[in-house]
Parts: C-alpha cells; structure tokens; sequence
C-alpha cells in the first residue's frame, strides 16, 4: 500500500503519508483506517503528507472522495493536505468537500497545515 499511518496524541491528529502511485482501492483502504483509529482513539483531525505522492488520483476519485469525506462518519473530522506544489485536483478536492461541509484545506506549508488543525 503507497500510504502508512501514525497517530500523534500530543498535537492530536493522524499522520497519513502518501507516496508512490495511489489507487481508488488505496483511498478505499485509508478511509477505512482513519475510520478505526477515529473510533479507538478519539482523535479528528488529519494531516494527510502528499510531499512524496508521485501521481495524483484522477478527477472522478478526486470527486467521490471529496463528497465521501464530507458526509457520513466523516462528518466533524477536519482535515489538512499538504503538497510542495499543489495540483489543481487539490483545489478542486476542497472545493467538492467544501462546498458539502466538509472541513478541508490545502496548504503547501507543513507548519501552516498544523497550526490551522490546532485552531
């Protein structure tokens, strides 16, 4: 799997790191996991690191998991994406996710990202 994740309690949020080439079935993997340590460790904020991701998802996935992410057992979780250089389906994820309540930013700065999850 191109993602790993950890759990920092003391700045309270889950670390999600992707690389390589993600796939729907990855997304799908990662979802479910953010889900199970959300439920466990009562933990809502993400930081998703997608300084090593080499191949965006394509816009259709970038889409159903923008609307996923905003409803359902998503719902009150905020999450902060962080790229060196932030594609435009970055922009259009949060736009998707924004405009169905989710809570979502995209930042090219890796402090910036975590000082807008502590607010």
């Amino acid at each position: 799997m191109p993602y790993d994740m950890s759990v920092n309690l003391e700045e309270g949020y889950i670390l999600v790191h992707l690389y390589g080439e993600l796939t729907k079935a990855d997304i799908d993997s990662a979802l479910e996991k953010i889900l199970i340590i959300r439920r466990e460790q009562k933990v809502n904020n993400i930081l998703c690191n997608q300084h090593q991701l080499q191949v965006p998802p394509g816009n259709m996935t970038v889409f159903d998991t923008a609307r996923r992410f905003a409803g359902g057992p998503f719902v009150g979780m905020k999450l902060a994406i962080v790229r060196e250089s932030i594609p435009e389906g970055m922009h259009f994820f949060e736009t998707v996710a924004t405009n169905r309540a989710g809570i979502v930013k995209v930042f090219d700065d890796d402090e910036e990202a975590k000082k807008w999850l502590s607010l």
